[in-house]
């Protein structure tokens, strides 16, 4: 993010979430930029951790959307648990375990009177962009939709170190 250029006090950095806290932080460039022998801890008193922007690292993230070549898929959106997770990470030894998470999902678009099926991918390298009821889904939830929207109340549970990706489609 990089504010007006005309600003003279414009600032460029990262904005993040660190499930720490509920709230949306930034990290400033260059003053995050750092080695991590080099990174300090913000002067927040409630916030417990040190975050930098690696200076010898380069890397970028595209978030390219549901990949849906013939559009046969209806907006699905989840209800986790939780918005935070026991830390699993080896890099500070706490090394808590992964938790269930039991999900609920509203999936809207939908035509009353229509058949739906929603399906379980458990990995990205097998999840299809078209053609979802041939593909390799692990499981899978079929209703009749009574309104533009449906509800699936507590319907699947994974754990919370998991990649799980859903599609619905019409049956």
């Amino acid at each position: 993010y990089q504010t007006s250029e005309s600003n003279s006090d414009s600032v460029t950095g990262l904005y993040y979430n660190d499930l720490w806290l509920n709230e949306t932080r930034l990290l400033s460039v260059p003053d995050s930029v750092a080695t991590r022998k080099n990174c300090r801890q913000s002067s927040e008193p409630d916030q417990p951790f040190a975050y930098c922007l690696p200076k010898s690292v380069d890397y970028g993230i595209a978030l390219l959307g549901i990949q849906d070549t013939n559009g046969e898929t209806f907006r699905m959106t989840l209800e986790m648990p939780s918005w935070t997770e026991p830390d699993y990470g080896k890099e500070d030894g706490i090394n808590a375990s992964p938790v269930p998470f039991t999900v609920n999902a509203t999936i809207s678009g939908l035509t009353s009177g229509t058949q739906y099926t929603t399906l379980r991918f458990d990995s990205y390298t097998t999840l299809p962009n078209s053609n979802f009821l041939n593909g390799p889904y692990t499981k899978q939830w079929t209703f009749t939709a009574s309104s533009s929207t449906h509800h699936l109340y507590q319907f699947d549970t994974f754990l919370s170190n998991s990649t799980i990706f859903y599609r619905t489609v019409r049956a």
